[in-house]
């Protein structure tokens, strides 16, 4: 064809020979469309088995192109030639179908020409082969499976690519002067022998924001979905969007896999997950197994967003591989959830890993003399756990800091296999980073007292956290010591020098009143120690310590309280069970006395006393009748007010009256302030499961006299929290409101 157009619908053009081109087809112009029949068996020994092409359009949505060949050129089943300027249209949409074709590049399609163009709507590619010729051709052979675009651009919205085989470039080979760009579709189950699973490219632009690369493989060779070799020319890959990339397998870089010093892969969204690269004994200068998600041997890697994970290497760098020419720029996204047998679960440095901004990686591998360099502010959201360096050091640096002003010491975490050390900011001109500095171990013995303080670990010169104090029953605590024998006291502000035990030290206490005798008796299990509280229910909290089950008490004079007779000591507070002092005793606990009242006898009065009052005069109670008041006459000469012949009173009312009342008001006052002045502290002791409370009132900014509490209470420690977290100090702390305090 020159000019026109051929519209196929059915029928068949089959078993045709072409010396040279387009062994059923050849177009220099015009438009072929395609929406049926098949194009099948046909053979051009040189390009285009099916269809060759130096100019117009096709367009096919329907029908096959199945079985064609060309024996020693490109494309199998159609093979497009615009050098000269001519421009070439294919669109390939519907239920078209391109398989089992045959070609040493291109074995489904092959495109060349600058203005050429391929666009991809629906329909598939699949099962068609490039296969190995030694042609003597520039392009070499074996190259693009499925396509192959030498020049031009090709767009891919929907359809298949799938089952196609070639020694690099299973499903698409993509070469400098072409463009890729897929928005969507699907290339999957493809094979290379060597290099590029799905895709390979030694040159041109791979744009991928949609669309799926999954359960392609590379042999022998490297990248499982797209292998990019810029050996030569200068390459550009960018993954975004919803583009994934997924469970396919290489011997290095199962997903991606990039070499060429001017190459580069930005990833600004996507996924590439689930993707492996394995063990093989291929003989290349790389060693395989390296990069389950990503390898980059040469270029740079720059991701500013996106997700890897669930990749696997079988040596080093489950998430990311970067060689020693690669570089790895981190401005956002996740590198979570990898695996490598070797090193480097996350990310395997082995020449350049920059971070700003933001992003997240769970695992880090750091040959020896590599580190993580911070180029720019970082976000809070910002995290790199996980770190190993190969040989852990005292000094060595781990993340270099010298572009920022901040330490950034809580986002980077080393992983728990380091052990004895840790992150230290250094902020020095010349190397400001975070530092590995030995880790110390810093126990406490606490002889006896409780509680017995956590274990502490502390970096090299740096102060040990300074611990609650610890009580214990009759002793003062006098400090932490470095030795045993308690002779060198330990001072919190030294920084420490190696892992150590600090040791308490305590100072008997003076004995204070003995309690109540209320020792015990019999050979009780000593295995437990018990303790008995008397509640007598007035100030006095006596109580009976380091008894045994099956113990006796020895029971105790009978507590006095004026208006009351003691009635015995009872199990329970409201004094229904009586203790029997013959019983041995099960576990600590309280005895409660049980009270009485006297009965009380009710004076008779003898006399009645009145007051005599006058307006004039204060009234003085006297033992006899009184007789009526005296009334004095007024200055006009009346003898009181006079109403209607009735006489009363001078009113007013006497100054001893007034004072009186005076005096009840200043009392109130008083006994306002004193409820508001005195406030009540409550020790809370744990008995049985339940809480006695022992109370005391005390006045307002007082301390707590000691004195005058039981031993019980005097002795403990004391906390204001249920968490013990708090200690109230009887010597420092000052009463200002009502409290409750916990024993500890």
């Amino acid at each position: 064809m020159t000019g026109g157009t051929f519209e196929m619908y059915g029928g068949s053009i089959a078993n045709n020979t072409a010396t040279n081109y387009g062994g059923a087809v050849y177009m220099t112009g015009g438009t072929f469309e395609m929406s049926g029949g098949s194009i099948a068996n046909n053979t051009a020994t040189n390009y285009g088995g099916a269809v060759y092409m130096t100019g117009g359009t096709f367009e096919m949505s329907g029908g096959s192109i199945t079985n064609n060949t060309a024996e020693f050129g490109f494309g199998g089943a159609l093979c497009v030639d615009g050098d000269n300027n001519n421009k070439v249209t294919i669109t390939l949409s519907d239920t078209a179908k391109i398989s089992n074709n045959t070609a040493t590049n291109g074995g489904g399609v092959f495109m060349k020409g600058t203005s050429s163009t391929f666009t991809m709507e629906g329909g598939t590619i699949f099962n068609n082969t490039a296969y190995n010729e030694s042609s003597g051709t520039s392009l070499g052979t074996g190259h693009g499976g499925g396509v192959h675009i030498d020049e031009g651009t090709f767009t891919m919205f929907s359809g298949t690519i799938s089952g196609n085989t070639a020694n690099s470039g299973g499903a698409v080979m993509l070469e400098e002067a072409g463009t890729f760009t897929m928005e969507g579709g699907t290339i999957s189950n493809n094979t290379a022998t060597n290099h590029g699973g799905a895709v390979y490219m030694t040159g041109g632009i791979f744009t991928m924001s949609g669309g799926t690369i999954a359960n392609n493989t590379a042999t022998s060779g490297f990248g499982g979905a797209l292998s990019v070799d810029g050996s030569n020319n200068a390459v550009d890959i960018t993954l975004s969007g919803t583009a994934k990339i997924s469970n396919n397998t290489a011997t290095n870089g199962g997903g991606v896999f990039m070499k060429g010093t001017s190459s580069t892969f930005t990833m600004e969204g996507g996924t590439i997950f689930n993707n492996t690269a394995y063990n093989e004994s291929s003989g290349t200068s790389l060693g395989t197994g390296h990069g389950g998600g990503v390898h980059i041997d040469e270029g740079t890697f720059t991701m500013f967003s996106g997700t890897i994970s669930g990749n696997t290497a079988k040596e080093n760098g489950g998430g990311v591989y970067v060689h020693s020419d690669g570089k790895f720029e981190m401005s956002g996204g996740t590198i979570t959830g990898n695996t490598a047998d070797t090193n480097g679960n996350g990310v395997y440095v082995g020449s350049i890993f920059n971070i700003e901004k933001n992003g997240e990686v769970d695992s880090v591998y750091l040959p020896n003399g590599k580190n993580i360099t911070v180029t720019g502010t970082l976000d809070d959201a910002t995290t790199v756990t996980g770190i190993i360096p190969a040989v852990p050091q005292e000094g060595l640096l781990v993340v270099d800091l010298a572009k920022v002003s901040e330490g950034y010491l809580s986002q980077f975490k080393l992983d728990e296999s380091v052990k004895n050390f840790a992150l230290k900011y250094v902020p020095n001109e010349q190397k400001q980073g975070l530092v590995l500095v030995p880790t110390h171990t810093v126990t406490f013995n606490a002889d006896g007292g409780t509680p017995v303080p956590d274990t502490q670990t502390v970096n090299r010169g740096d102060t040990v956290t300074r611990p609650i104090e610890p009580a214990k029953d009759g002793h003062t605590f006098a400090g932490w010591h470095k030795d045993s024998a308690c002779t060198q006291a330990w001072d919190f502000n030294d920084g420490i020098t190696g892992s150590m035990t600090l040791y308490a030290k305590w100072t008997p206490k003076e004995p204070g009143p003995e309690p109540p005798s209320g020792g015990s008796s019999g050979d009780g299990n000593m295995d437990n120690a018990y303790r008995v509280l008397f509640n007598d229910g007035a100030t006095t909290l006596y109580v009976v310590t380091d008894l045994s089950a099956g113990d006796k008490l020895t029971k105790p004079e009978d507590p006095v309280k004026d208006g009351y007779t003691f009635a015995g000591w009872h199990k329970d507070s409201a004094c229904t069970q009586a203790w029997d002092f013959n019983d041995g005793i099960t576990g600590s606990m309280t005895l409660y006395a049980k009270w009485t009242p006297q009965e009380t006898v009710t004076p008779t009065a003898t006399a009645t006393v009145t007051p005599t009052v006058t307006a004039t005069q204060t009234a003085e109670p006297t033992g006899e009748a009184s007789p009526a008041p005296t009334v004095q006459p007024d200055n006009n000469g009346n003898n009181g007010d006079t109403t209607n012949g009735e006489t009363t009173a001078t009113s007013g009312i006497s100054l001893p009256y007034l004072i009186g009342g005076i005096a009840i008001l200043l009392l109130a006052i008083l006994l306002l302030l004193i409820l508001l002045l005195r406030h009540t502290v409550t020790f809370l002791i744990p008995t049985g499961g339940e809480l006695e409370e022992y109370r005391i009132k005390v006045w307002h900014g007082r301390y707590i006299n000691t004195e005058d509490l039981p031993d019980l209470i005097r002795t403990a420690a004391w906390y204001r929290d249920p968490a013990r977290q708090e200690r109230w100090d009887f010597d420092q702390d000052r009463v200002k409101k009502s409290i409750e305090l916990y024993l500890g």
